[in-house]
C-alpha cells in the first residue's frame, strides 16, 4: 500500500503534516489497551477506508471518527468508548452563543457562562464514558437512577459548611501556599470579618458543586459586635448578605449556593470555648457574648423579613435556623421575629436542635407564639 494515495493531515495545532499510520497504531494501542496485532489490523482498515473513499482532506478529529467507526463495525465497543472524542457538535456550540441554554432562563449569558455550559457538557460525557461503568451510565441515562451534578462528578465535592474561625483566626487565605500571592491579616472589626468571610466563599466557589455555608455565624461574629450599635450591626450584616448574592457575577451560575447557620443563643458546647475576636486574638469565652449573639440573630431575622431595596426576599444565602423548645421559651420576641419572617418571606429553614423533641410530620411550621400579631 503506497502512502502517495493518502492525503495530508491538517492538525489542530495549525500545521500540515504527512499521513503517518504509525501514529494511528500507537494511539489505538495506548488508548484502548488492544493487543499489537489487533491495533495493527484496525490501522490497516483505517488506511483502506481513507484510500477507497478518495478523501482529499484529513484532520486529527476526522481520523479519530474513522477509527471509531472501524472499531464499532468490528464489535470493539468498549475500545470505541475509550477512543471516542468528547465535546459537542459545532452547531450546538453556535446555538449556545446565539441563544444561550434552552432549559435555563434564569442565568445571565456572558462569555464565562458560554464556556461554563460547554465545559459542563464535556465533563458529563467524560463521567459517563470513563468514571461510571456501563451499567451505571445506562441506569442514569434511562432514569433508573439520578446522579446529581453529573457535570462535577469528576472533580468537585458537593458541599462544605465552614467554621468561620478558620478565617477569623488566620486571615485570608487562612493557610500558606494558597494560589493567590498576597495574604491579609485577621480582621480587626466586624466590617473586615464579613469582607473576608464573603471573599472566602468566592475563592472556593469553583471547588464545590453544591452549597457552601458558615456554621453558627451569629455566635462566631458576636465578639466583633461588642460596642457597636444595633443599626451599625444591621448595616454590616445587610452588606454581608448582598455581597454573597453578588458573587454570582464572577461565575457562570445564577448565584453561588450558600447558607448561614443561626441560633439566638451561644451553643452550650461553646460557652466555655475561648472566643476569637478582632485581629484573631482571644477575647474571653463565647459564653460572654450572649447579648451580641442574640442581637446578630435578630438582625438576620429583620433583614430577611424586609428583603432587599425592592422588597424581594433573600433566597441566598439560605438561612438555617437551629431551634429548640428551650429557646422558644427563653426568647419569645426572637421567636416572634422568626414567625413573622416565615409568614412573609418563607425564607428560613428550621432545623430541630432537640433529638428528643420532634415536630409532627404533618406540621409545616411551629405554632405561632402566644399573643402573636402579624
Amino acid at each position: 500500500m503506497t502512502f502517495d494515495l493518502l492525503p495530508k493531515v491538517y492538525r489542530t495545532e495549525g500545521d500540515v503534516v504527512d499521513f503517518d499510520p504509525e501514529k494511528i497504531f500507537l494511539s489505538v494501542l495506548n488508548e484502548t489497551g488492544m493487543t499489537e496485532e489487533k491495533a495493527r489490523n484496525v490501522t490497516e482498515l483505517v488506511m483502506r477506508r481513507i484510500i477507497s473513499s478518495g478523501m482529499k482532506f484529513l484532520s486529527g478529529p476526522h481520523i479519530r471518527e474513522i477509527v471509531c467507526s472501524i472499531l464499532s463495525e468490528n464489535h470493539y465497543e468498549q475500545e470505541r468508548k475509550l477512543y471516542t472524542r468528547i465535546g459537542m457538535p459545532l452547531m450546538d456550540y453556535e446555538e449556545i452563543l446565539e441563544r444561550g441554554q434552552k432549559d435555563r432562563f434564569d442565568i445571565s449569558m456572558n462569555p464565562e457562562t458560554v464556556h461554563h455550559i460547554a465545559a459542563n457538557q464535556l465533563a458529563r460525557e467524560y463521567t459517563l464514558l470513563r468514571i461510571l461503568n456501563d451499567e451505571q451510565s445506562r441506569a442514569h441515562l434511562s432514569g433508573d437512577i439520578y446522579i446529581h451534578q453529573l457535570k462535577y462528578f469528576d472533580l468537585r465535592p458537593y458541599s462544605q459548611i465552614w467554621d468561620p474561625r478558620i478565617i477569623l483566626k488566620n486571615g485570608l487565605p487562612p493557610q500558606e501556599g494558597w494560589k493567590v500571592p498576597y495574604k491579609s491579616a485577621p480582621a480587626t472589626n466586624l466590617r473586615g470579618a464579613i469582607n473576608q468571610l464573603t471573599n472566602w466563599l468566592g475563592m472556593n466557589h469553583n471547588e464545590f458543586s453544591g452549597n457552601q455555608g458558615f456554621f453558627q455565624i451569629p455566635m462566631f461574629l458576636a465578639p466583633y459586635g461588642r460596642g457597636l450599635s444595633y443599626e451599625t450591626i444591621k448595616r454590616e450584616i445587610r452588606n454581608f448578605i448582598l455581597e454573597i448574592n453578588w458573587l454570582y457575577s464572577i461565575t457562570g451560575a445564577r448565584f453561588s449556593k450558600s447558607s448561614v447557620c443561626c441560633t439566638p443563643d451561644i451553643n452550650e458546647r461553646f460557652k466555655k470555648v475561648p472566643a476569637t475576636g478582632p485581629s484573631g486574638n482571644e477575647v474571653g469565652l463565647y459564653g460572654d457574648y450572649t447579648q451580641e449573639c442574640l442581637a446578630l440573630f435578630n438582625v438576620f431575622s429583620e433583614i430577611y423579613t424586609e428583603g432587599d431595596y425592592n422588597g424581594n426576599g433573600f433566597s441566598i444565602p439560605r438561612r438555617l435556623v437551629y431551634f429548640s423548645d428551650q429557646w422558644i421559651s427563653d426568647f419569645p420576641e426572637t421567636y416572634n421575629l422568626i414567625y413573622r419572617e416565615i409568614k412573609k418571606m418563607k425564607t428560613p429553614m428550621l432545623i430541630n436542635y432537640c433529638p428528643d423533641w420532634m415536630i409532627s410530620e404533618s406540621t409545616t411550621m411551629p405554632p405561632a407564639p402566644p399573643g402573636w400579631k402579624p
